[in-house]
């Protein structure tokens, strides 16, 4: 390959510079996609290929070595979309691929995402003064992707009398759109946030000099108050609270799929994260093992310690004297 140091700018801060001469411009490429954030990803990924590349002639061999240095060195979520990036490339390119016919790295199949306790949301809530700062957590505690906070405009947000709430209209991954009903602390702190916002564009949440929010920002409102809470969270991890909250209320995962804007169910199935707990009462609601009273039937023998057990993931175990009591009863 011969370098000869195009620049590719990035839908960032900064300029990423990427060595490309032959055929189809990794620019063009990158500039066909439709989200600003899969623009970002892929001048990522490609510049990362470009920069462990060097001047070597690019054959099969290659490619089998960089998916290697991907795996060993990025985790296997990364890995896989950093080699599938540049396959794509590739392809796109229209040339001869030498990613073609090899396997990506592989992925962990639902990795369960670590969801944040509720006592650390609570109390990122309770201690947040900034007003501005609370609608923007409300609302990815929402659901809503920290992109789709920062691109949503007046227009987006609106009361429906015929359900009696706020509608949050949403433009997601691959320009999508989808309808969010705002909860009850949602709309009271995006309201109270628009009393004393100073409204000089159309854009929902504005920043300290009154502009539009960068997906940057909204990042470190999480983040600094989540630090002052007590433990550091990314944005995301308010959506993965929200899909797991409304799962344990009894959503079920079709509608979830369609308020969190996931394409398929699979994914919905990743953001769904069941502790020991609620597997256990979930368990406990099969009719077959719950009496009438809704207790779990524990035998004679069943120790002190055991009881204590089932006590503690919050199923009252039934002594032997009551449920013969139940018995005699039915």
């Amino acid at each position: 390959m011969d370098h000869s140091g195009t620049v590719l700018a990035a839908p960032s801060r900064r300029t990423i510079r990427i060595d490309q001469s032959d055929g189809v411009s990794m620019n063009d490429f990158i500039e066909q996609q439709n989200s600003e954030n899969t623009k970002r990803a892929y001048a990522y990924d490609l510049q990362k290929w470009v920069d462990w590349v060097g001047e070597r002639d690019i054959d099969r061999s290659v490619a089998v070595e960089f998916k290697v240095f991907l795996s060993e060195t990025l985790s296997s979520r990364s890995a896989a979309r950093v080699f599938n990036t540049v396959r794509a490339y590739y392809r796109f390119n229209g040339g001869e691929n030498p990613f073609e016919g090899i396997k990506s790295p592989p992925r962990v199949v639902n990795a369960v995402p670590k969801v944040p306790e509720d006592a650390l949301i609570d109390k990122m809530f309770a201690i947040c003064t900034d007003k501005r700062d609370l609608a923007v957590m409300a609302l990815l505690a929402n659901g809503l992707r920290a992109s789709e906070v920062a691109g949503l405009t007046q227009d987006d947000w609106n009361w429906s009398y015929e359900y009696n709430c706020y509608l949050i209209s949403v433009i997601g991954k691959g320009n999508k759109h989808r309808i969010v009903p705002a909860t009850e602390e949602t709309a009271r702190y995006v309201e109270d946030y628009l009393q004393i916002a100073f409204r000089s564009h159309n854009w929902l949440i504005l920043n300290k000099i009154a502009k539009k929010m960068t997906l940057h920002q909204v990042e470190y409102v999480v983040e600094s108050w989540s630090k002052r809470a007590g433990t550091l969270i990314r944005p995301h991890a308010l959506r993965h609270h929200y899909a797991t909250r409304l799962h344990r209320s009894g959503v079920d995962q079709f509608s979830l799929m369609r308020l969190l804007g996931h394409a398929k169910i699979e994914t919905t199935n990743v953001y769904v994260n069941l502790n020991l707990k609620d597997l256990v009462r979930s368990s406990n609601m099969d009719p077959r093992n719950v009496t009438a009273g809704g207790m779990r039937i524990v035998s004679e023998t069943t120790s002190d310690s055991r009881i204590s057990q089932l006590n503690q993931v919050g199923l009252p175990a039934e002594t032997g004297s009551s449920r013969e009591s139940l018995q005699s009863g039915a």
